[in-house]
């Protein structure tokens, strides 16, 4: 269970995980993410990711796009 997090939050990390079972477990892009979140700006999915993982809720490789780790 994502602790700690808002709905939007919560939201985006569980469509990450199913997407990434759906997907081999690529990670979707920001455009994806944006058009799930109904966003214009990839800087909302990009503050969002930031406040999953310093939560500790997922973990980025730096400078490799789609490289997610969904932690439990």
């Amino acid at each position: 269970m994502a602790f700690g997090l808002t709905p939007r939050q919560r939201d985006l990390k569980k469509y990450i995980s199913e997407y990434m079972l759906r997907n081999e477990g690529v990670a979707p892009s920001l455009a994806e993410m944006a058009e799930f979140l109904e966003v214009t700006s990839t800087s909302s999915v990009h503050r969002i990711l930031d406040v999953l993982e310093r939560k500790e809720h997922i973990a980025r490789l730096k400078g490799m796009p789609r490289a997610i780790k969904v932690l439990p």
